[in-house]
């Protein structure tokens, strides 16, 4: 922002005695800069690092291997006598209502740099696709799976109520618990990070809560699930159908509820118009999912990946599995996956990641990097005066001081946050007035010796 005045010079700092004003009064009303960004970079990856099927009775296909195909669909505990309704099993860590689903990741560093704070991230467009394989739609024989672009309500699926056609493919984010911390695409095992291959379901290792000293490592009960999906409101959604075990619950449990996908998938034909609900689905249909980026919790998970250089989904849907009818015969979507040039499906029609974005210029002022200029900007210039910071070094020049403080308060906008102007302590006020009084010096004596 152009500090220039109408005058054509620069505007000067004010030389009062800090310790004698309010606060409030050293802050001046004037709108945020605008931040910047560079020019648009792409991302799009058509063969994911890491693409794993994940089901309980085969983790992720055996450690090291990927399979070329991923089922999703729902775990069901039998139909109910009285009302004729499937009923979802109520999942635990170690068999969740959400049993069969896939996860995509790829590796982002290469063309969006990581490291950022996530607020510099300027995400333009996401598109990620998904190709129905189809060979368990069992078409000869009658059996057809409908298409269905809405969210289905728990209750509707847990009481048969309404007249929806089908079940959605749903799209969530990928939390990480237990082991891991990140997700990584190094050639070398990293037991913090999840990476290609690693076991979604493993058995409590001697120590941990839940170890029995009884038993055999080999009978050890199992472990929750270290890596599960998450919706746009940060909360485990594997068990929202049904209730049961949560990986973000404080309490580890939760009670049934609707999630909040990512996004829903959709289906277009060949002029680009949307199928209709109920529509026929074949193998080559390709789902398309569009997250809402305006939607503040996806756009979060977005960032906060990217931030640590990668990018990935959990796709599931509440399908009833061949298998759980008499005649085992029920449809359920089967979709591609392609790693590692195996299978049926070498480099066939693999799940792709499309990215748009752009980083935005660090905001004067943003000592914290959360991509806004607020009070606890001011705390860390309080905390890093006198230091090089470097966060707080608002004008660059290695040092925090005054100056510093200057930047902060002409881009704090205490209008658009619902926060309270901070008021610091005696010991900070004698700090800013020795600080400021340093600096007007200084100041004055550039400015005399200037005009001799």
């Amino acid at each position: 922002m152009d500090r220039m005045n109408t005058h054509g010079g620069r505007r000067r700092l004010a030389c009062l005695p800090l310790a004698a004003l309010p606060f409030s009064a050293l802050l001046f009303a004037t709108p945020p800069c605008g931040a910047a960004a560079s020019e648009s970079l792409l991302h799009t990856n058509e063969h994911a690092e890491i693409q794993m099927y994940s089901y309980p009775a085969g983790s992720s296909n055996g450690a090291g291997s990927v399979r070329d195909r991923a089922p999703t669909f729902g775990a069901f505990s039998g139909v109910d006598s009285e009302t004729g309704q499937s009923v979802f099993f109520p999942g635990s860590g170690a068999d969740p209502s959400r049993r069969g689903s896939f996860i995509v990741a790829s590796d982002t560093s290469a063309d969006v740099p990581a490291g950022l704070a996530p607020a510099r991230y300027q995400v333009e467009s996401l598109r990620v696709t998904a190709t129905l394989l189809g060979n368990l739609i069992y078409e000869p024989l009658g059996y057809v799976l409908p298409y269905d672009n809405t969210l289905d309500d728990h209750l509707a699926l847990t009481t048969g109520g309404g007249d929806d056609p089908g079940r959605p493919i749903e799209m969530y984010g990928i939390g990480l618990q237990g082991d891991f911390e990140t997700i990584s695409f190094a050639a070398a095992a990293d037991e913090a990070a999840l990476q290609l291959g690693d076991a979604r379901w493993r058995q409590y290792r001697e120590g941990e809560a839940g170890y029995d000293p009884e038993l055999p490592a080999g009978e050890q009960a199992i472990a929750p699930y270290p890596y599960f999906a998450v919706d746009a409101l940060g909360r485990d959604a594997e068990n929202s159908v049904a209730g049961g075990y949560s990986a973000t619950e404080p309490s580890g449990e939760t009670e049934q509820f609707t999630p909040a996908p990512m996004a829903i998938g959709k289906l277009y034909d060949d002029e680009g118009a949307e199928f209709e609900p109920g529509d026929y689905m074949r193998s080559g249909d390709v789902f398309v999912f569009e997250p809402n980026l305006s939607d503040p919790g996806v756009l979060d998970y977005v960032r906060g990946a990217l931030s640590e250089g990668w990018l990935g989904f959990s796709f599931s849907s509440l399908h009833e599995a061949a298998g759980h009818d008499n005649e085992g015969a029920v449809p359920y979507p089967d979709f591609y996956l392609d790693d590692l040039d195996v299978g049926d499906n070498p480099d066939g029609a693999a799940p792709t990641i499309e990215l748009v974005v752009s980083i935005l210029d660090p905001l004067p002022g943003d000592y914290d990097g959360d991509g806004q200029v607020t009070t606890s900007d001011y705390d860390r210039w309080v905390e890093q005066f006198g230091t090089t910071g470097p966060e707080a070094d608002g004008n660059g020049n290695g040092l925090v001081d005054a100056a510093d403080f200057t930047v902060w308060r002409d881009h704090y906008t205490p209008a658009s946050q619902a926060i309270a102007v901070p008021e610091p302590s005696g010991a900070q006020v004698l700090l800013i007035a020795l600080a400021t009084g340093a600096f007007c010096g200084w100041q004055h004596w550039l400015v005399s010796g200037r005009r001799r």
